[in-house]
């Protein structure tokens, strides 16, 4: 164990430490079994249990099998299925060729430059409304102008304040799928569909002659390949991989993952998205300083619509899209923790019909 490691403690992920320390660490308790590690070259987070001479303790006997255990059937259907494709060996070398805290890290990144894009998308509202409000001859519409000014500064603020919170909630609530196979066939359908998205705004922006189409394409392949790398790492969502895991929790599982991931990339997203709505706005008021319109006031009114249209509908509602989905995130998880419970019930009761009849028949024990 010559490589630096890492491991989680609560909800921080520590490190780099070197392997020595490491091992001083599980010697002195503070690294139990249990505990989630990992190391650049490996594909996902362990349990430290699993490193061989990290954790010394001695091996229980393996307990027999359950009495539900899978059929020669079941397991001959799992064998067959279970073939190499050259499309999991891409996904696993670029998932062993990342970071698992990369993605983590860039959301943080796009959410303090938020700060930055909020303050230039209110620049350019104001100067909007002051080239329009000159036009017009019509100083009262500049209020307009300020007010939206100032609701991004506030929604960018709400959506800032919410990301350590968001960050909490995703590692505070495990869930567990069966396999990888949700989150490798997200990244291929979304890594194709990003690059389809990239190609075809290119072309209209060669045929049509707007640059904002291909600030459009390079919007859709950016966000797509952030989302391709936070699914790469699904321990980094607190979503663990059970094979024997039921359906109800791999169910449950999917609607975390997607959530968690949602909510994880939502920063970037919005960061990639006011820059092309700002490049938008900039570009209808050179437009409109170009433009004469004279014997044309409906045009002139036209771009004014736009512009208004553009700040109020889009650019407010863009920067609180990150506090959108934490509230809505919330909300998920109180639903599915009232989901879980309903499911667990049947256990529940089996639980108790057993130990009544071992109190009424205690020959059976």
């Amino acid at each position: 164990m010559t490589k630096e490691w890492y491991f989680q403690e609560g909800d921080k992920r520590i490190g780099p430490i070197a392997a020595a320390a490491l091992k001083k660490l599980a010697e002195s308790g503070r690294i139990t079994p249990e505990t989630l590690v990992w190391r650049n070259g490996t594909p996902e987070w362990v349990k430290a249990g699993t490193i061989r001479g990290l954790i010394t303790t001695s091996i229980p006997p393996a307990a027999p099998p359950p009495l539900d255990s899978p059929s020669r059937e079941d397991t001959d259907e799992a064998t067959l299925y279970d073939v190499w494709h050259p499309i999991d060996a891409l996904v696993a070398a670029a998932r062993r060729s990342t970071p698992p805290t990369l993605a983590a890290t860039l959301s943080r990144t796009a959410g303090f430059a938020g700060i930055y894009a909020a303050a230039t998308a209110a620049f350019v509202v104001l100067l909007g409304g002051s080239v329009f409000a000159i036009h017009d001859k019509d100083v009262s519409s500049v209020w307009f102008f300020v007010a939206s000014a100032c609701a991004i500064i506030v929604a960018q603020y709400c959506s800032q304040k919410t990301l350590p919170s968001s960050e909490k909630l995703i590692r505070s609530n495990q869930s567990t799928l069966s396999s990888h196979a949700i989150p490798d066939c997200l990244i291929i359908v979304t890594y194709i569909a990003s690059i389809a998205g990239f190609v075809g705004l290119l072309w209209l922006c060669g045929t049509a002659g707007n640059f904002i189409y291909g600030l459009g394409g390079v919007l859709v392949l950016c966000s797509g390949l952030f989302v391709c790398l936070a699914a790469l790492h699904p321990a980094e969502l607190a979503v663990m991989m059970k094979p024997d895991c039921k359906t109800s929790e791999e169910a449950i599982g999917i609607l975390c993952f997607t959530a968690k991931l949602l909510l994880r990339i939502s920063p970037v997203l919005v960061l990639a998205a006011v820059a092309v709505g700002t490049a938008e706005m900039v570009s209808l008021l050179i437009t409109f300083l170009r433009t004469d319109f004279k014997g044309n006031e409906f045009l002139a009114v036209t771009f004014g619509f736009n512009f208004g249209f553009l700040i109020t509908a889009v650019m407010i509602n863009l920067f609180a899209l990150p506090f959108y989905i934490y509230l809505v995130l919330l909300f998920n998880y109180l639903s599915f923790d009232v989901l879980a419970s309903i499911l667990a019930i049947p256990a529940q009761l089996k639980d108790i019909v057993r130990a009544r009849d071992s109190d009424v028949h205690p020959d059976r024990q």
